[in-house]
């Protein structure tokens, strides 16, 4: 009888196989010290440390919401950081902190911190946004950097204790070797 069973369960087992490996999966999470995504073509040294959490591949067709591409987390301390990278339908040129207060990254709420700044990232046109908000109980910093690409916008993101400068050093490190194909 047990061998029945176990012959039962291996065939429906192989039976059932075929069919999973027709569903999406997602990319293997696995550190790595570059980050490549050749479909959007970019590229980006990770910050030193930090663990990689999230990875996705970007889906065909219109953006309906941000899509985060990676995602890097570092604790030290008290203080907890993250580092992402997202893609959007938020044209070249339009407001992206007005695109994101529509369309959230996360339940915070976020203030504008100055104006943005026009910089160049290894001979690519960028723009800088930073924001303040508490998370937690906690004074947080989030800083943008935004890249043009066709119809899309593509961002770096490092949200960080305001306290917190040696993880916005490593994250700044990460978007000065963004390369893009």
């Amino acid at each position: 009888m047990t061998r029945r069973v176990a012959a039962l369960g291996l065939a429906a087992c192989l039976a059932a196989a075929p069919g999973c490996q027709d569903r999406p999966r997602a990319p293997a999470l696995a550190n790595e010290t570059v980050y490549q995504n050749d479909a959007v073509g970019v590229a980006f040294v990770t910050p030193e440390g930090w663990t990689l959490y999230a990875k996705t591949t970007l889906p065909p067709g219109k953006l309906d919401r941000p899509i985060r591409l990676t995602a890097y987390g570092h604790a030290a301390d008290k203080f907890h950081a993250e580092f992402e990278l997202y893609a959007a339908e938020a044209p070249p040129g339009s407001d992206l902190l007005a695109y994101l207060a529509t369309h959230k990254l996360g339940p915070e709420a976020w203030t504008a911190v100055g104006q943005p700044t026009a910089e160049t990232v290894r001979g690519v046109a960028a723009t800088r946004y930073v924001q303040a908000g508490v998370k937690a109980d906690a004074k947080m910093r989030r800083e943008i950097v935004a890249f043009p690409r066709g119809d899309r916008q593509f961002f770096l993101c490092v949200t960080h204790h305001v306290d917190d400068t040696q993880a916005l050093d490593q994250a700044r490190k990460s978007v000065e070797s963004v390369t893009w194909k």
